[in-house]
């Protein structure tokens, strides 16, 4: 789960010009993340409650989405012929949402935990 989220944050070091690629990085990232938790689901028993498990993958659903924002975001800007700012402003997507992917990982597997 942790490779496919990073591997969608990747797209966000690919030119911004290429947005069809980047877009298809985020969308191969959102449906590998559907089907690992659909065989994973199906191993696990039938609760009422979120799992940890789920926890994470509605944490990666949500970093693979905003990335794809991002992406679409930066795209327009772009399209504005001011690359070096979409750049920029990808550099700074990459590192804020995979903090933010992180620290939030963190809390909950922690809170979960007890």
């Amino acid at each position: 789960m942790l490779l496919v989220a990073l591997t969608a944050a990747l797209a966000l070091s690919v030119h911004p010009r290429y947005v069809e690629g980047r877009i298809g990085i985020g969308i191969t990232a959102l449906l590998t993340l559907v089907a690992r938790q659909i065989t994973t689901n199906s191993s696990l028993p039938e609760v009422h409650y979120l799992l940890l498990l789920d926890k994470l993958y509605i944490l990666s659903y949500g970093f693979v989405v905003l990335t794809l924002a991002v992406i679409v975001r930066n795209s327009w800007v772009d399209a504005t012929g001011d690359v070096a700012r979409a750049a920029r402003a990808d550099r700074r997507g990459l590192a804020v949402l995979t903090a933010c992917y992180f620290l939030a990982a963190a809390l909950i597997s922690v809170f979960s935990l007890t």
